[in-house]
């Protein structure tokens, strides 16, 4: 968790964080290759449970949606951030340093899966791999 207002710079497993006040909005920022960046923007206003359904729903099911058409994977292991999108895994360290990673092939992103992310991936495997092997680049 995140102090909201008045803390500056907080430090967290993960490196440091900030909570940046933009007009009525709100960013989360963390060090990205030496430089702040933000992660996500939110604001105070309260939202119903039937927003949350229709973004949800959305994200899930139109076919313009990148939760359809795209594989987004995050984790947050102790000091580090990876994330990975299609091919392309991306390692943030505590200190600020970034490593990013062009994974060759469907192998790659599945042993990617299993090893930093620790997801138990199904077999047989032929239909995974073939899913796999379709991602954008």
């Amino acid at each position: 968790p995140l102090h909201l207002r008045g803390e500056g710079d907080q430090e967290t497993p993960h490196g440091p964080a900030r909570v940046v006040p933009v007009g009525e909005h709100f960013d989360v920022q963390t060090v990205v290759d030496g430089a702040w960046t933000t992660l996500y923007r939110f604001m105070l206003e309260e939202q119903s449970p039937a927003d949350y359904e229709v973004a949800n729903w959305f994200c899930s099911t139109h076919p313009d949606s990148r939760f359809l058409t795209e594989l987004m994977v995050a984790r947050l292991p102790t000091g580090r951030r990876l994330g990975m999108l299609n091919h392309r895994l991306s390692i943030h360290h505590a200190d600020g340093r970034t490593e990013r990673h062009e994974l060759k092939n469907a192998e790659e992103v599945a042993d990617v899966l299993e090893k930093e992310f620790l997801i138990q991936l199904p077999g047989p495997r032929d239909e995974l791999m073939a899913a796999l092997a379709k991602l954008p680049r």
